[in-house]
């Protein structure tokens, strides 16, 4: 038999976790079943076991396959070179030189031509 300073501490315990003395087990819940009425099924021997199995339907063929993916890897390649081409924009002018930074008077390039 547990001793009462045991039964003392084990109670006091329970009371801080504000319930009574009840074992620390997982709530059972409800198993889901799945909805089976529209799957085909079919009982197939797996080495001398009868099983019960789904059918496999083919969503999409190998070619359909293929053709995805070769549009998917040249999209990654257009992705990437347009991420080279951002890289390598250059740098923008931090401080823009003014307007009037090197005039030129009227003509004055006709003028060094003739």
């Amino acid at each position: 038999p547990p001793s009462s300073h045991a039964v003392a501490r084990l109670s006091t315990a329970s009371r801080a976790r504000g319930r009574r003395c009840i074992p620390m087990v997982k709530r059972k819940r409800h198993n889901k079943k799945a909805d089976l009425s529209r799957v085909k099924t079919e009982f197939k021997k797996k080495r001398g076991r009868l099983v019960l199995t789904q059918e496999q339907e083919i969503i999409r063929s190998a070619k359909e396959l293929e053709a995805e993916i070769a549009k998917l890897k040249e999209a990654k390649r257009d992705a990437t070179k347009a991420k080279g081409r951002r890289r390598r924009q250059p740098a923008p002018i931090e401080e823009r030189k003014a307007l009037d930074h090197l005039p030129l008077d009227a003509g004055q390039r006709a003028d060094r031509r003739g």
